[in-house]
């Protein structure tokens, strides 16, 4: 697998989609990742994307392959975290209470070049690895890492 070699250089983001159906982690907040998949037009999974451009299918594969995480090369990933970031983001004042479901924090945004982009939209998501004894859905499936669970103020930013 291609994160497995560049776990440096890549953030993962997962939103429990509901393809083939829906299991206990995309139940706990369906609004969100409705949201984000409308979003991203997401058409199967595991689908992805890098830096939110959709990753192409090799020659010869065909189109409607489009987005598969299979797809996803060391080369794409390389290019990707070789491209200078445009913000820098600073997480303040962080507090979560152990047991608790509540967490605060602050996120600071400087720009780092001018940016050229009509609307800027900054998207904050808690994300959790879970890990299940018996699988929760139809796959077998039993670790899920960097899984959404909630985006803040809402999954619009």
């Amino acid at each position: 697998m291609q994160l497995i070699n560049n776990h440096n250089n890549v953030e993962i983001i997962k939103y429990q989609s509901p393809i083939p159906s829906g299991g206990p982690i995309y139940n706990q907040n369906t609004s969100d990742v409705q949201a984000r998949m409308s979003y991203y037009s997401v058409p199967f999974a595991p689908y992805g994307r890098i830096d939110g451009k959709v990753v192409m299918e090799p020659a010869g594969q065909p189109s409607q392959n489009r987005g598969h995480v299979a797809y996803t090369t060391s080369q794409m990933l390389n290019e990707a975290a070789s491209v200078a970031p445009k913000v820098a983001l600073e997480i303040k004042n962080y507090a979560r209470t152990i047991g608790s479901s509540t967490v605060s924090f602050e996120v600071e945004v400087s720009t780092l070049e001018e940016l050229s982009l009509p609307t800027v939209v900054l998207h904050v998501a808690a994300l959790e690895s879970l890990h299940f004894n018996s699988s929760p859905g139809t796959n077998g499936e039993k670790g899920f890492y960097n899984v959404v669970r909630k985006m803040y103020p809402s999954p619009q930013g």
